[in-house]
């Protein structure tokens, strides 16, 4: 009941008990371990958050990758561009795996959600440095938490008060501020 009612759809459960019972499936028992929140806090230090976004300048659609350090809450720009296939989108994580400094930090699971453009490719990237995707569940946006409220704090607090005249403006913006920002999003 709880999945169908994320989607949209009531149904008592009565409904769910006599369908289940008619198919001879047993009664759900409450899953053992952490829920999702729980795991997140207790693994903090170990995750990471990515995600695309796109934002509409002057010149058409430009779209920004950025990684999201759970634990130090520290953002890192992967890259903005106006060709956002999976072959680019891997490329800009390369740039995260080859930085030294961040290969001292012990990061085991990258939490990402399911856009097309990241692709198998991007996932061996990842597993090169021993990091794990962890996938999002479909149309569950508090699954990744920081990353969605960070792009909603940049739209908010950046982008609906600059008129964006092309891709090159944001990434000199993001040279002059360095590639990381610090502080909670």
């Amino acid at each position: 009941m709880g999945e169908l009612r994320k989607l949209g759809v009531t149904v008592s459960v009565t409904s769910v008990r006599n369908v289940c019972r008619r198919h001879g499936l047993p009664p759900a028992w409450p899953r053992e371990g952490p829920n999702w929140s729980e795991f997140l806090r207790s693994q903090g230090a170990e995750h990471a958050g990515h995600r695309l976004f796109h934002i509409d300048a002057v010149n058409g659609r430009d779209c920004i990758l950025f990684v999201i350090d759970i634990e130090r809450r520290v953002v890192h720009l992967l890259g903005v561009t106006t060709n956002s296939n999976g072959q680019r989108v891997t490329q800009m994580v390369r740039s995260l795996v080859c930085d030294p400094e961040e290969a001292k930090r012990a990061i085991r699971f990258q939490i990402g959600d399911r856009d097309t453009k990241v692709t198998a490719a991007f996932d061996e990237v990842l597993r090169s440095a021993h990091i794990q995707t962890v996938r999002t569940p479909v149309r569950a946006p508090r699954a990744n938490a920081f990353a969605e409220r960070w792009v909603e704090t940049v739209r908010a607090e950046c982008l609906d008060h600059l008129l964006i005249s092309c891709a090159s403006r944001i990434s000199a913006g993001r040279a002059g501020a360095g590639s990381s920002g610090s502080g909670a999003p």
